[in-house]
């Protein structure tokens, strides 16, 4: 079995590193989604209803999406 030479706080710190990256990944695809459902709904109109009406819609949306 070969050994490693770094020590197990270098490994933990390449880990951790990694663990950042991934997180900061996430968080830039998690953005260009919002923006994507953003940019559709402003396509069709939704800009035009308040919050309440949009909220409504969405859970309407959400609800008919996980039924089927």
């Amino acid at each position: 079995m070969i050994m490693s030479t770094q020590t197990v706080s270098q490994m933990e710190a390449i880990l951790l590193d990694r663990i950042e990256k991934a997180k900061t990944k996430l968080d830039k695809l998690q953005q260009k989604h919002k923006l994507e459902i953003g940019s559709l709904a402003y396509k069709h109109g939704l800009h035009q209803l308040d919050i309440k009406q949009l909220d409504s819609a969405f859970a309407k949306i959400a609800s008919e999406g996980l039924a089927s």
